[in-house]
């Protein structure tokens, strides 16, 4: 049976994307929204694609407007946070993380080349801690709580 409201976002997605004055806030909004309660496999890997291509475009915007760079980091570093929800919403079973769908949902995202073998995600899958507020802490030097921060517009 065909997921018409995650139709239409996909449509209204590629129609705007790229449109001067999209609002991509709303759009990053909106898919978290759809990935939360999107049962099938291949429409969630569909949402985590598109919030993919909206932070590519985003921070593209960002340095091209140039921003410092310390404030792209943490514009990455909260859409990684917003990556790790989304796997992290995709392994709940009964409101908690199972762990071992949890580890296939990162041997899927690691064969498709969207996450690398030492993600913290990954490593917390396999037994590990996870920081969740700060997942790329050690990965670069920025401080994404910074008050500064880019917003997507």
């Amino acid at each position: 049976m065909p997921n018409e409201r995650f139709e239409e976002f996909a449509d209204r997605f590629m129609k705007s994307i790229g449109e001067p004055g999209c609002d991509l806030q709303a759009l990053v909004d909106e898919l978290i929204e759809l990935h939360a309660v999107e049962r099938d496999e291949f429409n969630r890997v569909r949402l985590i694609s598109m919030h993919i291509a909206l932070t590519n475009i985003a921070a593209e915007g960002l340095a091209k407007a140039q921003v410092p760079g310390d404030r792209i980091i943490g514009f990455l570093a909260d859409n990684l946070s917003t990556y790790h929800l989304m796997l992290r919403q995709e392994s709940l079973v009964d409101g908690q993380i199972d762990k071992a769908v949890l580890l296939r949902v990162t041997e899927r995202e690691i064969t498709a080349g969207r996450m690398k073998g030492n993600d913290p995600l990954r490593a917390f899958a396999e037994g590990g801690e996870y920081i969740r507020d700060n997942p790329m802490e050690g990965l670069f030097h920025a401080d994404p709580s910074a008050d500064d921060k880019p917003v997507l517009n």
